[in-house]
């Protein structure tokens, strides 16, 4: 057990999951997908929440969640980063992705004008917010699951 409260944030096209999946089944971590509690309670997808209520919706839902895990330890947390109201008990792991990637992940769900500043919005805060920037970029998952898990280990 670790006393730590985890954020692992990654943009649509991160493969922030696959990430999760690794670190859940191959290193025994407590990943908890944000992008699941919101299916169980708003009775919707991520996706589909962004598309009918919109980025400033998906902010306060998973600014919600953040906030109620806050009296817990021992988790990682998997989120979208439309939340930029991290609380200072959490350690931040930003996972970056291209803006290609983004882009061609949200592009039916978003209007294109706006993919691009959203995508700046949060890759420029969370580059300069996060205890740990990861590229996803030339590495296969269960790399980056190691290095995760690994930076996790030593905040312990």
């Amino acid at each position: 057990m670790w006393d730590v409260k985890v954020l692992l944030v990654g943009l649509f096209g991160s493969d922030k999951s696959t990430i999760a999946k690794i670190l859940r089944e191959d290193f025994g971590r407590n990943v908890i997908e944000l992008n699941k509690i919101v299916e169980v309670e708003k009775n919707k997808g991520v996706y589909e929440l962004l598309y009918h209520n919109g980025p400033g919706e998906l902010e306060k839902v998973e600014c919600s969640i953040i906030n109620r895990f806050r009296k817990f330890d021992d988790f990682i947390l998997v989120t979208n980063g439309f939340c930029k109201k991290i609380p200072d008990d959490f350690v931040v792991i930003y996972v970056k992705t291209t803006k290609e990637a983004f882009k061609n992940r949200v592009r039916k769900y978003l209007n294109p004008k706006v993919v691009d500043e959203i995508y700046e919005k949060i890759h420029k805060f969370f580059s300069h917010n996060s205890q740990l920037v990861i590229s996803e970029e030339n590495k296969i998952k269960f790399e980056i699951a190691n290095i995760i898990d690994a930076f996790v280990r030593h905040k312990k």
